[in-house]
Formats: C-alpha cells, structure tokens, sequence
C-alpha cells in the first residue's frame, strides 16, 4: 500500500512537470517560480534516470506487484518524448516490454494503463521510426480493443487512433504520405478492428475508432486496386457516423472525412462514392444540431482543390450553403448561439471557395438559383465587406479584398443591380 501510495505522488509529480513547466511565457510576473522537471532538462534526465534504474524495479520486483502494475503504467506514459530517446537503452527497453506485458494482463485496469501508455509512446518521435516497436504495439493494441471490457477498449481504440496518426509523415510538398515499414497485413489489421468498433461499440469507443479511421485515410493508397474495397468500407462506415452517434462520434467523423479528402492519392472525381460524400456534410451543414459538428462539415468541404472533384454536385453545394446561411438563426438550442459567428464565417468561407473554383458554365446553370438568391447573397457579402474593412483597415480598395470573395461580390452585384 505504501509503495502504491508513493508511486501515485510520484505520477502526479512528473505530471505537475508536464503542465507547468512547459515554458515561461505562459508565466505570470506576479507568480512565484515553481521548480518542477520541466524547467531543468538535466534534472529531469536525472529523475527519470533515477527512477527507472531504481524504484521502478524496486516496485516490479514487489510480491504485490499486480496491484501496482497500472500505476507504473501511468508513471511511464508520463514520461517526456526528448526524455524517452536520451535515457539508456536499457530504460527504454524496459517501459516497452512492461507496457507490452501489461496490456496482456488478465486485470481490465492494467491493461487499459497499459493501451493508454503505449497511446502516449506511439507518437514519439522516437518510437515512430521503430517499425518493430510499432509493430508489436499495434499487435497489443488489437488484441485490446477486441476485449471485452470497455475501459480497455476505450483507451485501445484512443491508442489506435494515435497510431494511425504516427503512421503518416509529411512529404516534400507538405502533404501526408505513408513512410513506415509496416506489413500489410497489420495496416489492414488496424482498419478493420477501427471499421468494427466504429459500427457498433460503445460511443466513446466509436469516437476514437472514427478517428483512426480519418488518420488512416490520410495517407492509406488508392493503389492497387485490392485497397479499393477496403476504403471503399471505410467511407460507407463514416457516413454512418455523421449522423449517428453522439455529438463527438458525429465531429470526428466529419474531421475523418476532411482527412480522408487530403489523401494526396485520392481524386474525388474519379471514385464512385464521391458525390455520396459531399452530400453527406451537405446533410450535416444544413440539419445537424450542434453547431460544432456543422462547422467541421463545412471545414472539409473547402478541402478539394478542383472544380472536377465537385462534381455534379456543385450547384446543389451551393444551393444547401446559402439555406444555411438564411436559417442560421434557427436552432432549438440557446448554448448553440455562441457558435453562430464561426458557423456563419466558415460557411461563407465555403461559398467563397467554391466560387474560386467556378466556371461560367456553372454560372449560366446556376442563372437562375443567383437571380432568386441575389439580394441576399448581395447583403451578406456587402455585410462581410464591411466587417473586413473595420477588422483589417489596410483593405481600403475593393480590388485588395481576397480575390474569390472579389469574384463573387462582383458577380452578384451585377445581378442585384439588373433586378433594381
């Protein structure tokens, strides 16, 4: 009891450290220093020196050890990245093949501790090139969220989430590529224990399975042509998840969709479920509740870079874009107000990005929509200029506003004023 007791002040010790001593700007001048491990490097090599060459295995070696398993756990996930890589490797060797044993202990607690802190370690810098490392993790993490307690699934599908993210590296043009020396069989593995739980587990399981879901899409290839069904699953299963679920289930799923539109390997024109996706956060920015979740939409729908990966869905884009911003003020909810500003903001935004993209023929289509809609497309962009001008004074001419909006404040003030 006493050793459990001791090693709970020691995990709150090195979290105080995390928090706190992170840097001085964050400091008050009125607030006293407070010596913690962050702020001294050295020192916090030491102390972590320290306790893995000896109380660690002091308290590994206890008759009582099961009960303090999880609780070694939680002091090793607390340990920091630029720590990790300079302590011996003998240290390092040690908190991974104890994580590793203890995400294979029969006790739901430790092995959560244990899924939680190899979460923490899969996102050193690290640990990410250690493809054997990463290999084993995922393996441990598997076996966890397909486990049948729910702290353990919970905290599995949380660490998977992270892996997938580590999994990605950013290429020489600043997008998202996959640069890891993991076999096939584990990717695989990992989206489709990601795939199950994001269908039918628990919402907080289902809120990090969607997430490993969006982190893998990132950077998962279109080629060969095997993968085809596999993604192809992935984008059916968030779909689903955008509109069922809790509110986080529902905002990840939208933030995984915006991810899966930075595959730089994926064209949204040439993929049959493109259009299904678009319409998907169309649905979202026009009918969800929650103003956070709407905004995500709206957020990915900027993310195609070419009119060709709209589609035939354009116009329709459009058309859900402006009903959004003429019903903005409609919404059973008091709390979702403090939201509207943003939602406005970032579904204009939208609308202007998708006029960058716009051609005259989408134009002449749209004639017709543009003529019923122009007094108040007219209004909200004169109302949006205005607010540039007071936000930004530097932005006198109307030819330094940003050229999409440009664009479109020009078109339909040529509309507007042919109807007056």
């Amino acid at each position: 009891v006493v050793r459990l007791q001791a090693l709970k002040v020691v995990e709150e010790y090195v979290n105080l450290g995390k928090v706190i001593g992170s840097g001085d700007e964050d400091e008050s001048p009125e607030t006293p220093p407070i010596t913690t491990p962050s702020q001294f490097p050295r020192f916090r090599v030491a102390l972590w020196t320290e306790l893995l060459d000896t109380h660690i295995p002091t308290a590994l070696e206890s008759k009582d050890i099961h009960l303090l398993q999880a609780c070694i756990c939680n002091v090793m996930a607390a340990i920091p990245p630029d720590v990790f890589c300079v302590v011996e490797k003998r240290h390092r060797i040690l908190c991974i093949t104890f994580l590793l044993g203890a995400v294979a202990e029969s006790v739901p607690s430790i092995r959560a501790a244990g899924c939680r802190a190899l979460g923490v370690y899969v996102l050193f810098p690290s640990q990410r090139q250690d493809s054997l490392f990463v290999s084993d993790a995922a393996t441990a993490l598997m076996d966890g969220i397909r486990g049948d307690a729910l702290a353990v699934r919970i905290r599995a599908a949380w660490a998977i989430a992270n892996l997938c993210e580590s999994l990605g590296e950013k290429g020489d043009d600043g997008r998202e590529i996959y640069q890891r020396d993991i076999d096939a069989s584990t990717l695989h593995g990992l989206a489709e224990c990601a795939l199950a739980a994001a269908a039918k587990d628990n919402d907080k399981v289902r809120s990090n399975a969607v997430r490993a879901l969006g982190n893998f899409a990132r950077f998962f290839p279109t080629e060969p042509a095997s993968h085809n069904d596999l993604l192809t699953r992935l984008v059916e299963a968030l779909l689903v998840c955008t509109t069922g679920g809790s509110v986080k289930v529902r905002w990840n799923a939208c933030y995984a969709i915006k991810n899966l539109l930075c595959n730089p390997s994926l064209s949204l024109s040439s993929v049959p479920w493109g259009c299904s996706v678009l319409s998907s956060l169309q649905n979202v920015i026009q009918k969800d509740k929650n103003f956070k979740v709407r905004i995500n939409a709206a957020s990915a729908l900027c993310v195609p870079t070419s009119r060709a990966d709209y589609g035939t869905c354009y116009a329709t884009l459009w058309e859900g874009l402006l009903f959004v911003l003429e019903h903005i003020d409609e919404t059973d909810d008091f709390a979702e107000y403090r939201y509207k500003q943003t939602l406005q903001e970032q579904v204009m935004t939208t609308l202007f990005h998708l006029i960058h993209l716009s051609s005259r023929q989408d134009f002449s289509l749209m004639k017709e929509l543009l003529l019923e809609k122009a007094q108040f497309l007219f209004d909200i962009l004169a109302s949006y200029e205005k607010r540039r001008r007071l936000e930004q004074p530097q932005f006198e001419d109307s030819e330094e506003l940003p050229p999409d909006v440009l664009a479109l404040y020009r078109k339909v003030t040529q509309l507007y004023e042919s109807q007056v």
